[in-house]
């Protein structure tokens, strides 16, 4: 989800800067959900089945959604053929404010997930978020009803 435009002063400057650092450190530079490492090209399964499965061909490491290694998953998923595909996507790994509170720069407060676990642990903010959304464009097109006193 992009940051809204007056709250991205927030997200700037040593302090925060300091603060992912610190994040990322305390999460091995990777995702402290599945445990997919920062910056580094992997495979994820493109199934529902198999969602937020990962595979790593350099280290020979696959992962399920809740991060539990899987040695054999290469051979199970792709070479038995179960239908799984995959796809190669760039792990990104930054901030997620697990009390929902922009700026709040609390350790305590926050979890390094990458991008995917982000949006998965977003899904109630963007779900209310598209029901506002879809009232505030509803109510601009409804004719405004007059009290007749």
């Amino acid at each position: 989800m992009p940051i809204p435009k007056q709250l991205r002063h927030l997200y700037r400057g040593p302090e925060y800067r300091a603060f992912v650092t610190a994040l990322l450190d305390r999460a091995g530079n990777a995702c402290e959900q599945c445990h997919a490492p920062n910056r580094a090209r992997v495979f994820r399964a493109d199934v529902e089945e198999f969602a937020g499965w990962w595979w790593d061909e350099i280290l020979g490491i696959g992962r399920d959604q809740n991060g539990d290694q899987w040695p054999e998953f290469n051979y199970w998923a792709v070479q038995l053929g179960f239908g799984v595909k995959f796809r190669g996507v760039k792990i990104l790994v930054g901030p997620a404010h697990t009390n929902r509170t922009p700026g709040d720069l609390d350790p305590e407060h926050a979890r390094a997930l990458c991008q995917r676990c982000h949006i998965v642990y977003d899904v109630p903010q963007h779900v209310n978020n598209s029901r506002v959304t879809r009232c505030k464009k509803k109510d601009a097109v409804r004719p405004l009803l007059e009290a007749n006193a």
